[in-house]
């Protein structure tokens, strides 16, 4: 009985979403009735746990098609009610994610947490440049999820970066700087997949220390 079953467990209406969006089926009517009967279950659910279902899901190389099926069923706007009804940025950026993540077999490691959980905040907006000489502690509230703190000031940073690594003709100093910083890596990452600056890429690419 799906209705025991998300009872008992109301992550399993998330996942549900899930499986059917990867795998291209339809779910069954009844268990569209009972997600659309008992999905305020869903805020019951550990956030660390709701957390890191979004990071399995965004490492899938389907975000895009999950995360609309969840749109769908109404669940995504009760766990993260700041993507209710997501723009088209936001399914732009998962699209981006989801090509580059279908480029390797498994996920690779340089998608951490900051890029994935940036490809949901800055298209949505929660996450802006921060002017120079800013505080370096970036705070966001999104919904149940609590991301950790590392991660958002990590993103703060690359969106700062990105824009600079963007600019015609850096200067010298800015070249030499730029790579040392840490969170170049994810930066250039960032610059790979949610920009259209092939160029740039390469220039900067070039500076990348080694490991």
């Amino acid at each position: 009985d799906p209705m025991v079953r998300f009872v008992e467990d109301p992550v399993r209406m998330l996942r549900a979403a899930v499986f059917s969006a990867r795998l291209g089926f339809d779910i069954d009517q009844e268990v569209v009735d009972a997600i659309t009967g008992l999905k305020p279950l869903i805020a019951r659910a550990s956030g660390a746990r709701l957390l890191e279902e979004y990071y399995k899901i965004l490492r899938s190389g389907y975000a895009e098609a999950s995360f609309r099926t969840l749109d769908q069923l109404g669940l995504l706007e009760l766990m993260t009610p700041e993507l209710r009804h997501p723009s088209d940025d936001v399914w732009d950026s998962l699209a981006r994610l989801d090509a580059y993540r279908r480029r390797f077999e498994a996920p690779p490691p340089e998608l951490t947490n900051t890029i994935l959980i940036g490809a949901l905040l800055v298209p949505a907006g929660l996450i802006t440049r921060r002017a120079p000489g800013a505080a370096t502690e970036t705070r966001v509230s999104f919904g149940l999820l609590p991301i950790a703190r590392r991660d958002l000031d990590r993103l703060g940073q690359v969106v700062s970066l990105v824009p600079r690594m963007l600019e015609p003709n850096p200067p010298v100093r800015l070249a030499r700087s730029l790579p040392q910083r840490p969170a170049f890596r994810d930066a250039l990452l960032w610059l790979e997949i949610f920009t259209d600056a092939p160029d740039e890429l390469a220039a900067w690419a070039a500076l990348r220390p080694s490991a």
